[in-house]
């Protein structure tokens, strides 16, 4: 699927989702580079759910964004097998994985590349903040004009374990 400026796949509602499965997709954000468009796969109050198997390439922003608002978390889900893209040189941020509030969250066997970043963007693999995470054998490439090039940046994390990551 090519979005032309949008989301690629976005899976949020009212009330929160349970048991939602991406898997074998190609998504490609078409928006025009330098657009700091919005992620591949956006997904709000979503729990029990899994991304694997996908070819993610966003033109800026985030591969795969997970979030949840005040009242509810994203929790249980899981990311594997995925090759995430993240290369746009003109636009802000480029991220592999972003996850807001969500706790048990298992992030294995991705491989993720961020470059790029324009004068101020910064490239992360995965980007967390208060969130309770497996990141388990992923391969993680960063590299960009940005003074921030992260392979794995967290905030807020609690009991989380991070192993075997190249």
């Amino acid at each position: 699927a090519t979005s032309a400026n949008g989301v690629g796949i976005n899976v949020s509602a009212v009330t929160p989702l349970t048991n939602i499965t991406i898997r074998g997709c190609s998504i490609t954000d078409g928006a025009a580079a330098g657009s700091n468009a919005n992620p591949a796969v956006f997904m709000k109050d979503v729990s029990n759910s899994i991304i694997r198997n996908n070819t993610l390439t966003p033109s800026g922003g985030a591969g795969i964004h997970i979030i949840a608002n005040q009242n509810n978390k994203s929790n249980n889900n899981t990311i594997t097998n995925n090759t995430i893209l993240a290369t746009d040189t003109l636009a802000g941020d480029n991220i592999g994985v972003k996850l807001q509030s969500s706790e048990n969250v298992s992030i294995t066997f991705n491989h993720i590349t961020t470059s790029g970043g324009g004068n101020f963007g910064d490239n992360y693999g995965i980007f967390a903040t208060n969130a309770t995470l497996r990141i388990i054998s992923n391969a993680i490439e960063t590299d960009g004009s940005g003074s921030n090039n992260h392979g794995i940046r967290g905030f807020n994390l609690s009991s989380s374990l991070i192993e075997n990551n190249t």
